[in-house]
């Protein structure tokens, strides 16, 4: 998709495919370009944010890009809140709460950072209905266009409503200087695309859930040479990061546009959000987007292994609250089992399902087919990047990996491959690290 297209969206001018209408996004500018450091107060000024701000960064991000925006923020007469993690943040309620103390007072924030300082920003935002705005420094994840932010609560990773963004900005200068890890990261998070949108469509197609084209048809169009300039993403060519920084907009305008993170966060994500809730941290860090590259394999290998099979039957889950607090403890078990319980299929369910996947089970696998992407496309993308394709890249050992693609499906209510496949008998074998 080429910018004039994604300047038609910001115009809304840009035509909806599920219906009649346009679509509109609420961020007002989109800049990807370099230099834009030196210029932070036009920038601003011209997305008519407040000039009383709490700026959201952390030391790295800081010395990129923050110390340079603040500087010529505070030349022009801003008025700056610093909130500066010495570290990296966790996205959790401790880091929310600090942010939320540092922005008292201001009329609106700016983060100057990646995928967890922008969702603190955005979700402090948020609670507080003040204009937000984003100098990304990374091209790690899809998050800068959405309006969702990933926070971890007592222990569960979710998904909560945030703010999008009045605008964002991408300096090329910055996101070249920036390790390689994290563009090859970006294009993980990026080549999800195919395996969100088959586990979107599955659930539609068999528990008639609401379902959107709009949010791939932002992307159709780039998608292709995207995959064909995946080498030069991990070498740091500034056209390939400018496609993989229009991509990753794109995906997170896409979020918007349904209203949830369904488009670009289904099973492959739950894998990851599952690493990261019982995961060992002395297993050595990983990005978010790295998880993502080697998920999405996992999941496109279930997805064609379903496709290429009769129709599936599904067998009813015997799962009950009690084994949910027996697996995972008290206080996060029962936060799994009040997400799992909506979609758990019980024998009249099962019989219900079984007989619609038997009587359309040609046309259901046609349209699948038709959104899906051959695994090995992906796998050569991700390979010519340099980006992680099996779980001890991501530092994760092959058992609880395989445990992992086993139960990440307790964690949300949403309906993916990994419960069609667990309730059929097609997950044996999936996370075997392969």
């Amino acid at each position: 998709m080429t910018l004039s297209v994604l300047d038609r969206l910001l115009d809304g001018r840009l035509s909806d495919p599920d219906g009649p209408g346009t679509l509109s996004v609420s961020t007002r500018q989109v800049l990807i370009a370099s230099g834009l450091g030196v210029y932070a107060a036009s920038l601003l000024e011209r997305a008519g944010m407040p000039r009383d701000l709490c700026l959201v960064s952390d030391a790295n991000c800081w010395a990129a890009m923050g110390q340079k925006v603040a500087g010529r923020l505070e030349a022009a007469g801003y008025t700056l809140r610093p909130v500066i993690f010495d570290a990296p943040p966790h996205a959790d309620e401790a880091a929310v709460a600090r942010v939320e103390a540092g922005a008292a007072g201001a009329a609106g924030l700016i983060a100057v950072g990646g995928g967890t300082v922008s969702d603190l920003a955005k979700h402090v935002a948020h609670h507080s209905a003040r204009p937000y705005a984003v100098f990304g420094t990374a091209l790690s994840m899809n998050g800068y266009g959405s309006a969702n932010a990933a926070i971890t609560v007592h222990g569960h990773k979710k998904s909560l409503p945030s703010t999008a963004p009045v605008a964002i900005f991408l300096d090329l200068d910055v996101l070249a200087a920036a390790p390689p890890r994290l563009a090859r990261a970006g294009l993980g998070d990026s080549v999800c695309r195919a395996t969100a949108q088959f586990d979107w469509l599955l659930s539609h197609l068999l528990l008639d859930r609401p379902y959107r084209q709009a949010p791939f048809a932002l992307l159709a169009q780039d998608e292709p040479p995207l995959f064909d300039k995946a080498a030069g993403i991990g070498a740091g060519d500034r056209a390939a990061l400018a496609a993989l920084a229009r991509t990753l907009v794109l995906s997170g305008f896409g979020m918007v546009i349904a209203g949830s993170s369904n488009p670009a966060s289904q099973g492959e994500h739950l894998i990851s959000h599952y690493i990261d809730m019982l995961g060992d941290p002395a297993w050595g860090e990983s990005l978010h987007g790295e998880h993502i590259a080697v998920t999405t394999l996992t999941i496109a290998g279930l997805q064609e292994r379903l496709l290429a099979g009769d129709a599936p039957v599904l067998r009813p889950s015997t799962e009950t609250r009690a084994d949910f607090i027996h697996r995972y403890g008290e206080a996060l078990g029962a936060s799994c089992w009040a997400e799992y319980q909506g979609k758990q299929v019980d024998a009249a369910k099962a019989q219900a399902l079984n007989a619609r996947l038997g009587s359309d089970w040609p046309e259901i696998r046609a349209r699948l087919a038709a959104v899906a992407r051959p695994r090995a496309e992906i796998d050569r993308a991700l390979q010519a990047a340099g980006a992680p394709r099996v779980p001890s890249a991501i530092h994760v050992p092959d058992a609880f990996y395989a445990r992992a693609v086993h139960d990440a499906r307790d964690i949300r209510d949403r309906y993916t491959i990994l419960d069609i496949a667990r309730d059929s008998g097609l997950l044996q074998g999936a996370g075997d690290g392969r």
